[in-house]
């Protein structure tokens, strides 16, 4: 339920950011000729139920479909909304026929969207460029089923069977920077969107390989693109002194694929290969070798000619601009493997580029580095609150507690890094790479707010602490609200969340390969390991018997999604403790080491406790069922 009423939330706020949008001008209005192009569109939709009646599935699809796209063409051409009250109406209607459709093509298993061909190619060329394994913004990788149905943190995306209700169809239609694709990327079309909202109507069902990366339409026909042979491509010989691969094609799929890619580039420009970009569009070949004012692309992208490209707020840097002449003026040369493969994949990623920047660093400009961000982040996110901060070999606490409390909480973490050094027998002396930085928050706004502002992020009620470490150490925090030092069976105590947060940290520097059950568990019991009798502690196996309830089947108990952020404490906790029964410290650092090394969960845990996660997931609810009764207040 809870899932529910949070969707509901964000449906609502997405839907009221439709009408948050600039107002329109005063006059804007449906012409006579537009309004009987409305009533053509009314008569045509009136014909769907006898399709329908007949299960011609298809063919009251498209009339939806081309209903849809008439509508939203007239509210733009007149500058009005979709809720005008001339256009409502026949919205209303189009929208009724479509929940029929899908209600009756999803139950007849037959007619209804076909995900691999129809929804598959619009998520391919609309969303993957910025949502894939490589570049997975939000936390979203849309570019395999497995990617679309996991969501983002703690976000999912579909609410099978509920179109308006799933957050996917709430970020296609919103309006402003909750809109997606973001701009200067157009919108999806009314069709495609329809397309999705009815796939989901139907169930979101999908019996294919959850795996397969998604494969966007093939491009073709003279609106998408242009039937000119691909020119002589020249190659590099080495001593340019612009290359296009490193120069060149990192800001043109920064700046440029996103508009100018999929089965309907804009301009039947495309930008994916270096092929595209040579072959040109509808309007030509957009570069002539040795003609830099005469080719398309150097006048648009160089403000010689309007519209200016990229358009909206984006732009090409100076030193962008500079490297576009020379690479022109030594003849637009290739240097990279293969013309025919995707720029993408001969481009570092953003956090190749920044891995790599960072590798570069000495440790000492490393520790300033990571000081002249942490104190940036406070700045942001609390500006008003006056930070102090004390530092160590490991650590840089920074907070609005006071200084003798961030010096008590800096000799906790000085403590406990002894502890990770043994436990996970750290090669050198440097687990931390710039040190980690901790925040430490005296009250519950400051603490919400850093997540707020920094990413974008809301915590839930029951969370008072959080880490973030990324596989470059770009970033590296631990953030704790600082609950006091009174231990109680719902309360750990400040010592023991911020040891936990800590071990969750180390545990997330190699990305997210470790699920989080894993990270809390083991955080909470290496916490515990110096106070057994913690009455937190103790209260755990009671807790994490109420958070199975409602579990369909035991190796659900390993289901990423399963567990709220308030469950996957106690669930953690006692898993971590269940293996270590099983297997001691030895299986469960094996386990950390195969799941590091991007081994699957279900395979690594088969080769380390040689059991499937049925059979582990039935011997740990054995183990709780076996323990003596605890205490716990009811959730």
């Amino acid at each position: 339920m809870r899932k529910l009423t949070w969707l509901s939330l964000v449906w609502l706020l997405a839907f009221g950011m439709l009408w948050s949008g600039a107002a329109l001008p005063v006059g804007a209005a449906i012409t006579p000729d537009q309004r009987k192009e409305l009533g053509e569109v009314r008569k045509e939709v009136a014909k769907v139920a006898g399709h329908l009646a007949k299960k011609e599935f298809e063919e009251a699809r498209k009339i939806l479909n081309d209903a849809q796209e008439k509508i939203s063409k007239i509210a733009s051409d007149a500058k009005v909304m979709e809720s005008d009250k001339t256009l409502a109406p026949i919205l209303l209607q189009i929208e009724k026929q479509r929940a029929a459709l899908d209600k009756k093509a999803g139950g007849a298993g037959e007619g209804g969207i076909n995900f691999d061909k129809e929804v598959a190619p619009i998520l391919a060329a609309k969303c993957a460029n910025c949502h894939n394994e490589e570049r997975s913004s939000g936390g979203l990788k849309l570019d395999t089923f497995a990617g679309l149905e996991a969501g983002g943190t703690n976000n999912p995306l579909l609410v099978p069977g509920q179109g308006a209700r799933s957050l996917l169809v709430a970020r296609l239609t919103a309006n402003g920077p909750a809109r997606m694709p973001k701009a200067p990327a157009p919108a999806l079309s009314a069709a495609e969107i329809a397309t999705i909202t009815s796939w989901v109507n139907q169930g979101a069902k999908y019996e294919g390989d959850k795996a397969k990366k998604f494969q966007a339409a093939a491009a073709g026909g003279a609106a998408r693109g242009n039937n000119l042979p691909v020119p002589a491509i020249v190659r590099a010989a080495g001593n340019e002194k612009v290359s296009f691969t490193k120069d060149i094609a990192p800001f043109m799929v920064n700046l440029c694929v996103g508009c100018h890619s999929g089965n309907n580039p804009r301009g039947g420009l495309n930008l994916t290969t270096f092929e595209g970009l040579m072959k040109g569009g509808q309007s030509g070949r957009v570069i002539l070798p040795g003609n830099m004012e005469g080719s398309r692309l150097f006048r648009l992208v160089g403000g010689l000619e309007l519209p200016r490209m990229p358009q909206g707020q984006a732009r090409i840097t100076r030193t962008n601009y500079e490297n576009l002449k020379t690479w022109f003026e030594e003849g637009n040369k290739f240097d990279g493997p293969d013309p025919k493969r995707p720029l993408r994949e001969i481009v570092p990623t953003e956090a190749e580029i920044i891995a790599s920047k960072l590798a570069k660093l000495s440790p000492e400009e490393f520790n300033a580095m990571r000081k002249e961000k942490s104190e940036d982040q406070w700045k942001r996110s609390n500006s008003k609150e006056t930070a102090f901060t004390v530092e160590s070999a490991d650590y840089l606490v920074m907070g609005n507690a006071s200084e003798d409390r961030l010096k008590e909480v800096l000799g906790w973490a000085d403590e406990h890094a002894k502890t990770l050094r043994a436990a996970f027998g750290a090669k050198t002396n440097e687990i931390w790479k710039g040190k980690l930085a901790i925040f430490v928050f005296k009250d519950r706004f400051s603490f919400e707010e850093f997540p707020r502002v920094i990413d974008s992020a809301e915590v839930p009620r029951e969370t008072i602490g959080l880490s973030k470490v990324s596989p470059s150490f770009d970033e590296a925090y631990v953030c704790v609200e600082d609950i006091g030092d009174q231990v109680t069976s719902e309360s750990p105590g400040m010592k023991l969340s911020v040891i936990d947060q800590i071990t969750g940290a180390y545990l997330k520097r190699s990305g997210d390969k470790i699920p989080e059950w894993l990270i809390r568990g083991l955080g909470l019991a290496l916490a515990s390991k110096d106070d057994k009798k913690n009455e937190f502690i103790l209260a755990q196996p009671a807790m994490a018997v109420q958070s199975l309830q409602g579990l369909e089947s035991p190796e659900q108990v390993f289901e990423k999604g399963k567990f709220s952020s308030a469950d996957l404490g106690p669930v953690g906790f006692t898993l971590v403790q269940h293996m270590m029964a099983a297997g001691g410290p030895a299986k469960l650092g094996m386990l950390i080491d195969k799941l590091q090394g991007g081994a699957e969960l279900a395979a690594a845990l088969k080769d380390v406790y040689n059991a499937d996660l049925k059979t582990l997931g039935m011997s740990y609810g054995n183990m709780l069922g076996n323990r003596k009764p605890g205490k716990v207040k009811k959730k």
